[in-house]
């Protein structure tokens, strides 16, 4: 892995090991960890920002409204406004609150309700939840590391290649030409999309220094791994924090739309407050290990050259794109052997072979990468006791 600017990152050094054979999916598997030291950081959730909606008793208008909050809990939010059928003073606003205290979310609901009387409840319409990785000693080789480890591992919960929109993808700057895909696509093209993802020589590695993205744009779920080194960012007026040091983190965080949050309970604000956060970890932050056949362990001759072969193209495939990609080319290999299976079963019955209609499709398991599961269970966990506490008091 390298940075934008072509100059190496931190290596990170994977090892090779023997699955125990208590499965039988696993025998004769091998599977790449890095070796990364989880003990050398400190792993948050923090609730990112979350959009509210409140719809007032009586109309008013943003400025108000703004300023309310302003007085209740400071700057950190930005007011939208619905058109009312008087087009001068309205009753629906969704306040963006960013980097939250579930206490300021409570004192912004009394504030409004308060001033002007609440409707209803109020609503959960957007939310981002993170999960960041701080070196507890400040090092940009240990947060190039985490980078690495985090874009390889993660497994998003949800089909992101079928849409090309969806593909992963890497940024540097702002426009078309500072976004790069992970994984080569031709449009429209379902057999040399298959091509491709079967190759190795088009991928491009996402950068340590970048903006790791899967999922489109205003997708639902959609993810994003970055290094935070800056904070309180306004593309309007151009201003931000540069955040010292000893405060720099990897993040990945997810971000989940009205529809994906009633799916899984969120609607209104005290659902909110009673939510598991650690249900995301199953869900949004899936990490997993990849695994290869050993080649020692396969007999000699034109079959163990060709499985031999086939391995090394996959862990190629890995180190290029993470388990997404890896995923990718196994479903694409699935569907040339189903393809040709298909073809083979129907020339089998014209003869009379029981045998040919026989499936050979291997499949190709991973397994859960359960230190770092265990360090997001743990700090999702956390999450949830913060916002019970501060529902309690």
């Amino acid at each position: 892995m390298a940075n934008k600017d072509g100059s190496p990152a931190a290596e990170i050094r994977y090892e090779c090991s023997r699955l125990p054979n208590t499965q039988a999916r696993l025998r004769g598997r091998l599977t790449l960890e890095p070796q990364i030291d989880f003990g050398a950081y400190i792993t948050t959730a923090v609730l990112d920002w979350v959009d509210l909606v409140f719809h007032t008793v009586r109309p008013t208008q943003r400025k108000w409204i703004f300023a309310e909050l302003e007085k209740a809990i400071g700057t950190r939010s930005f007011v939208w406004q619905s058109r009312d059928e008087d087009e001068v003073q309205y009753r629906d606003f969704r306040v963006r609150f960013q980097e939250p205290e579930i206490k300021d979310l409570l004192a912004a609901e009394f504030a409004i309700n308060d001033r002007w009387g609440l409707a209803h409840s109020t609503m959960v319409e957007n939310l981002e939840v993170s999960v960041d990785f701080r070196p507890k000693v400040p090092s940009d080789v240990s947060m190039a590391k985490m980078f690495g480890v985090l874009v390889r591992s993660h497994l998003p919960g949800r089909d992101v290649i079928s849409e090309p929109s969806d593909r992963p993808r890497f940024t540097w700057g702002k426009g078309t030409r500072k976004t790069a895909h992970v994984l080569a696509a031709q449009k429209g093209s379902p057999d040399r999309n298959d091509e491709l993802l079967l190759a190795t020589d088009k991928d491009r590695p996402a950068v340590a220094d970048s903006s790791y993205y899967v999922g489109a744009k205003k997708a639902s779920p959609s993810w994003r791994t970055m290094t935070k080194i800056m904070d309180q960012q306004n593309k309007g007026t151009g201003t931000r924090l540069i955040l010292p040091k000893n405060e720099r983190r990897v993040r990945i965080e997810v971000t989940l739309s009205n529809s994906e949050l009633r799916s899984i309970g969120i609607d209104t604000m005290a659902s909110l407050m009673a939510f598991r956060f650690q249900t995301f970890q199953g869900r949004y932050f899936q990490f997993r290990l990849p695994t290869f056949a050993d080649a020692g362990a396969l007999p000699k001759g034109n079959h163990a050259t060709l499985s031999h072969l086939r391995e090394n193209e996959r862990r190629t495939k890995f180190l290029n794109s993470g388990v997404v990609g890896l995923q990718a080319m196994d479903d694409a290999r699935a569907r040339r052997t189903g393809a040709l299976q298909m073809t083979m079963r129907t020339e089998a019955r014209k003869i009379g072979n029981a045998k040919a209609e026989r499936s050979t499709t291997q499949e190709m398991p991973m397994i859960a990468y359960k230190e770092l599961t265990g360090r997001v269970l743990m700090a999702l966990r956390h999450l949830g006791d913060r916002v019970a506490a501060a529902t309690i008091s």
